[in-house]
């Protein structure tokens, strides 16, 4: 029994023997490689250094070279701003702004430039400004803002200054400070590199200001992305402009800019080694034409040697060195084993036995620990990962949606780690927007919370109801009033009838109504952002043309055209509808107006521009009329924005023109006394035309029995009547103070006819004309000026 145990030992430990002596001999034959490696390849080549040193300085040259054409481009793009007519006459401020619609088409065509400018440029350029100083007023492709209430009050006082420069550019960098009570999503934006440009056409002196992300230094051409892990952007004063995520955690601020401050300040480029970090080479550009400079950070001990030619040799060294070791290892192990066999055992088997085994509880307990510790972490991950889950799905998604993420093989691989399943294999993608009905009355309430309680049930009903397991529902991310659905399968009939079993569920367990846009189809999941646009512009005009609340975005077809001579057709007589406080006719006329609009397939944004421009004319009339509109003055621009379809907007609309229509009747009293003096003054002014009923009726905007009505109730008598009195009243002036004829005073006082006017002249004083300058000129006293003065002051009774 003994006999085998020691067998048993005696192999084990020959077999540590042989192992251990092996890798000593290994260790001892390779020590003579590494040092022939070691002399090879630190002695090596100043020619291949400087070599290597003049590649850098190409490499940031070459670099810096590229960002200043990515910024020209950037420039260029904006160039056709500078040379906008709109843009360079535009001369109305926001007070001015309302009462001239013609402006407000101007205004609207700036504004639409600026949006179309930033979504050319959206993965580079976050915000394009137009700044109006004399008229104190910011026009950017978020809104308009007066000077004191623009977000961006740095950039206001930057300007302010006379430091800008009239011709050019200028470039600064910068973060821009956004008020606690900004809920842009542009928000969290970090810094931006901003050029302000001159308007050098613009009769204002405007400012053009581009603001641009720090992502156009991580897309500079072909380069490669590891190579902005070195690299840093500087500008013309030596402050830094951009360093990577990976270059700050390596570096500290206070390490980068004493490294930038060393940098020479000469109009070339080279390098030099750092005093305080001894460690690193600095190679840096010459600054560009914006006053940019690159600047690349590499470790001094970075070898320049072609270390081709050793690779031979020390595979070669490698190999015999490892024939030998086994050689030698196993002659040593079978001849010196023999005499120290016993020796080996009584050390291994007698003395290590007891050792081994607390050693080896030791190492057990020791694993233990660290095995208890690794579960409770990763159970604490898994925990955190589930709870936040959902909202890093939709994060995946939106990311896709916005176009920020267009690497396929990263969204497959962040897919897998979500646990996003056969997103993979899928060659069909859609995209749904849900539309909460009448959200822009709970956004008004500041009812947020039960908006978002609505699109949680929502969300359960859909995935209740659909039960598919490739579909995501995006309600956390999206806007306030909207849900988003994300679909996906190898085979586009299998999402057939989603959007109608999903309107059907919603109304059978949900008292709200909700619309449905369906984007076109794709079939890469990168080009996910067509769908949801579509799917968007969709949903505008959803509920119009039927009943349905569900528009599919291949059906739809519209165009750029405006309705303007739609709206001229109709607006007369809506304009006297209202005016007449006549309600009924209102909605109806303005009814007729919409549908025959809708008619033409336009643009939603053109629609709604359409009734802005509508409702601006409708306010101005009314304060034209002489009733005072400050007390149903809003921003209207800013609320016709917030709504998302047609059938909301109308809706919309009707409500103002009720408002409207109700604030005239309670100040019609007011408005009826001030517009008799504006009639009055009026035929005072023209009374030697051919003016009558009919025209001053319509020079006033208001039907003829409107005005007679009016005009009868406040001046005491028809208008005809006051007329001819105004007309004989002027009359006797010339007939005592001038030699003309009667024919020719009554044409001169507006009669069309002698006849007419000694009729009248007979009926009201007794005498004619003829016989009144008769009587005047012999000095007889006629009674004639006693009624003309009871007429004077009975208009100017009526008048007060």
């Amino acid at each position: 029994m003994h006999f085998t145990i020691f067998n048993k030992d005696f192999r084990k430990v020959k077999g540590i023997f042989f192992n251990q002596l092996l890798i000593a001999s290994i260790f001892l034959a390779i020590a003579p490689a590494l040092v022939i490696f070691i002399l090879s390849y630190s002695n090596y080549n100043s020619a291949l250094e400087n070599q290597a040193k003049s590649q850098n300085i190409f490499m940031v040259e070459q670099y810096n070279k590229n960002i200043e054409d990515s910024l020209s481009k950037l420039i260029n793009e904006t160039n056709r701003l500078l040379l906008n007519e709109n843009i360079n006459t535009f001369d109305l401020s926001m007070s001015k702004l309302y009462f001239n619609p013609s402006e407000t088409n101007i205004f609207l065509s700036i504004y639409n430039s600026l949006m179309e400018e930033q979504r050319v440029l959206y993965e580079t350029v976050d915000s394009i400004y137009l700044y109006y100083p004399k008229i104190n007023l910011v026009i950017s492709n978020y809104g308009y803002y007066e000077k004191n209430a623009f977000y961006d009050t740095d950039i206001i006082k930057t300007l302010d200054t006379d430091n800008t420069p009239k011709f050019d550019y200028y470039i600064i960098n910068r973060k821009i400070n956004y008020p606690e009570n900004y809920s842009m999503t542009n928000r969290y934006l970090g810094n931006v590199l901003t050029v302000i440009r001159p308007m050098p056409f613009s009769i204002n002196k405007a400012f053009l200001v581009l603001n641009i992300k720090e992502d156009v230094f991580l897309h500079i051409n072909n380069t490669d992305k590891n190579m902005t892990d070195i690299f840093l952007i500087t500008d013309e004063k030596g402050n830094e402009v951009f360093s990577s995520i990976k270059l700050k955690d390596k570096y500290d601020y206070d390490v980068r800019s004493s490294i930038l401050k060393s940098i020479p300040n000469i109009w070339q480029s080279g390098f030099f080694i750092n005093n305080d970090e001894s460690d690193l080479t600095v190679f840096y550009s010459e600054p560009n034409k914006y006053g940019l400079r690159t600047v690349m950070l590499l470790p001094n001990n970075y070898i320049y040697t072609n270390i081709d030619s050793l690779k031979l040799l020390i595979i070669a060294i490698f190999a015999f060195t490892m024939a030998c070791s086994l050689i030698v290892s196993y002659i040593i192990s079978q001849k010196l084993y023999g005499p120290l066999g016993h020796l080996l055992s009584n050390i291994i088997i007698k003395k290590s036995n007891t050792a081994n085994i607390i050693k080896n509880r030791n190492e057990f307990s020791l694993i233990e620990k660290e095995y208890t510790s690794i579960t409770e972490q990763n159970l604490q991950f898994s925990q955190k990962l589930s709870a936040n889950l959902p909202l890093l799905k939709e994060l995946f998604f939106k990311n896709i949606l916005d176009g920020k993420s267009i690497d396929i093989e990263s969204i497959n691989k962040r897919a897998d780690f979500l646990e996003i399943t056969n997103i993979k294999d899928a060659t069909s993608f859609t995209v749904y927007v849900l539309l909460v009905e009448n959200t822009i009355n709970v956004l008004d309430t500041d009812n947020i919370l039960q908006l978002h309680y609505l699109k949680e049930a929502i969300n359960t009903v859909i995935k209740n109801e659909l039960k598919y397991e490739n579909i995501e529902v995006l309600y956390i991310s999206a806007d306030d009033d909207m849900v988003i659905l994300v679909s996906w399968d190898e085979e586009t009939d299998n999402k057939q009838f989603i959007p109608e079993r999903i309107d059907l569920a919603l109304k059978n367990q949900i008292a709200a109504n909700i619309y449905i846009g369906v984007g076109i189809t794709v079939n890469d999941i990168t080009a996910l952002k067509y769908s949801y646009s579509t799917a968007i512009n969709s949903i505008h005009y959803v509920g119009i043309n039927d009943t349905s609340n569900i528009a599919y975005a291949d059906h739809c077809q519209y165009t750029v055209l405006k309705p303007d001579h739609i709206i001229s057709k109709y607006k007369k007589q809506l304009l006297l509808d209202i005016l007449n406080c006549d309600y009924d006719n209102s909605i109806a006329t303005f009814n007729k107006m919409v549908n025959e609009i809708l008619t033409q397939n336009i643009l939603y944004e053109c629609f709604q521009e359409a009734i802005i421009q509508l409702l601006n004319d409708i306010l101005r009339f009314i304060e034209t009329n002489g009733i005072p509109v400050i007390s149903i003055d809003k921003n209207l621009y800013k609320e016709i924005m917030n709504i998302k379809t047609v059938k909301d907007v109308i809706n919309w609309t009707i409500n103002q023109l009720n408002e409207i229509i109700y604030y005239i009747s309670n100040h019609k009293t007011d408005h009826h006394s001030v517009l008799a003096i504006d009639i009055v003054n009026y035929i005072h002014a023209n009374y030697d035309k051919n003016i009558n009923l009919e025209t001053t009726a319509d020079h006033f905007s208001l039907s003829r029995q409107c005005f007679s009505k009016i005009f009868s109730q406040e001046v005491g008598k028809s208008f005809n009547d006051y007329l001819n009195a105004v007309r004989l009243e002027v009359s006797i002036k010339y007939l005592k103070e001038s030699d003309m004829s009667v024919k020719d005073i009554s044409e001169k006082v507006g009669f069309g006819s002698s006849q007419y006017y000694i009729k009248l002249f007979k009926n009201k004083y007794g005498i004619t004309p003829a016989q009144y300058r008769d009587k005047i000129n012999y000095s007889y006293t006629v009674s004639v000026a006693k009624p003309y003065d009871k007429i004077a002051q009975s208009s100017s009774k009526d008048v007060t």
